[in-house]
C-alpha cells in the first residue's frame, strides 16, 4: 500500500481517500466466494494475445481505462483496432469506456480528457463522446453525447 500511496501527491487528500477505499474494496472482494481476479497485460503489443485468451461469453464485457494511451509507445493508436477486431467476434456485447486525449478535439481546459464509450453489439458498432473529464476525475463537463447514450439504453434491446 505504501508504494501506491507514494504516487498520490501530498496536496490531494481526496485522491488518497479514494485510493484507500479502492484498496479496501479489493480486499473485501478477495474475501468473497466469487472474487474478481485481475490479470496483467503488456500494452499494446500483448493485447491481441490477452484478448484471445479470454473465454467467449454471452455476458456483456466491460473494458475501462483512464489516461492510458499517453504512456504507450504508439500513444494508444493500436488499442482501438485490436479491441474492435476482438469485440466483433464476441457473442455478447462489448463496452469500452475510456478517458483519453482526443485528437482533433479541443477540451474546455488544458489537459482534460475525452470520456468516450464504444459499443460492439449484435454486429453493430456505436460510439459516444460523453464528457470532458479532468485527468484525476475530480471534475466532469457533460456533453450532448450523454443524451444519445441515455436514449440508446432506454430503448429495448
Amino acid at each position: 500500500m505504501r508504494h501506491l500511496a507514494a504516487f498520490v501527491w501530498a496536496d490531494q487528500p481526496a485522491r488518497m481517500r479514494m485510493l484507500l477505499q479502492g484498496i479496501k474494496a479489493v480486499w473485501r472482494n478477495s474475501q468473497t466466494s466469487a472474487p474478481v481476479h485481475l490479470q496483467t497485460c503488456r500494452l499494446p503489443e500483448g493485447l491481441p494475445f490477452f484478448l484471445q485468451g479470454l473465454k467467449k461469453t454471452l455476458a456483456p464485457t466491460v473494458l475501462y481505462n483512464t489516461y492510458l494511451g499517453a504512456y504507450l509507445p504508439d500513444r494508444g493508436r493500436s488499442l482501438q483496432a485490436h479491441l474492435a477486431q476482438w469485440a466483433q467476434q464476441q457473442p455478447g456485447s462489448v463496452l469500452w469506456l475510456q478517458w483519453e486525449h482526443l485528437p482533433g478535439k479541443r477540451p474546455p481546459e488544458f489537459g482534460w480528457l475525452g470520456w468516450r464509450a464504444d459499443l460492439w453489439q449484435n454486429g453493430e458498432y456505436r460510439s459516444w463522446l460523453l464528457a470532458w473529464v479532468h485527468p484525476h476525475g475530480s471534475q466532469v463537463f457533460w456533453l450532448p453525447g450523454l443524451k444519445g447514450w441515455r436514449d440508446f439504453w432506454r430503448t429495448e434491446r
